[in-house]
C-alpha cells in the first residue's frame, strides 16, 4: 500500500483524506518551487562564491575582514529571523485551525437558530440538563 492509498471505506472520509493530502502536496510543491527559483536565480551561486572568498581570505591573511564579519552577523540575524518567522507561522496555523472550528460552530448555531424544530429541541434539552444538575 503506497503512502497515498488509504483503507478508509467511508466515501466522505476518503474525500476529506484526499483533499487534505492534495493541500499538503500543494504546500510542499510551493516550497520546492521557491527553492528551485532560488537555485536558478544565481543567488545561491553568488553566496557560495562569497563564502569561498571569505574562507580564502581567512586562510591567506589569517584574519576576517570587516565585510566578512558584517556578512556573518547578517547571516546570524537572518537565521534568527527565519526561526522566529517559523514560530509565528506555527501560531498562525493553529489560529487558522481554531478559526475553522469556530466557523463550524457558528454554522451549527445558525442552523439551530434558523430551524424552529431544532431550536425547540435544543431549548428542551437545555432545560433538562439544568434540572439534572
Amino acid at each position: 500500500m503506497s503512502v497515498y492509498e488509504t483503507n478508509i471505506t467511508n466515501p466522505k472520509k476518503q474525500l476529506e483524506f484526499y483533499k487534505d493530502l492534495s493541500e499538503q502536496l500543494q504546500k510542499e510543491n510551493q516550497v520546492l518551487k521557491k527553492q528551485l527559483e532560488y537555485l536558478r536565480s544565481g543567488e545561491y551561486l553568488n553566496q557560495l562564491k562569497f563564502e569561498r572568498n571569505m574562507l580564502q581570505d581567512v586562510v591567506d591573511k589569517m584574519e576576517v575582514s570587516k565585510e566578512d564579519k558584517d556578512f556573518i552577523d547578517m547571516i546570524h540575524r537572518n537565521t534568527e529571523l527565519l526561526e522566529e518567522n517559523k514560530k509565528y507561522k506555527e501560531v498562525i496555523d493553529k489560529l487558522n485551525t481554531n478559526w475553522k472550528e469556530l466557523e463550524k460552530y457558528i454554522d451549527n448555531s445558525k442552523l439551530i437558530l434558523n430551524n424552529p424544530n431544532i431550536l425547540q429541541f435544543y431549548l428542551i434539552q437545555k432545560e433538562i440538563l439544568k434540572e439534572v444538575k
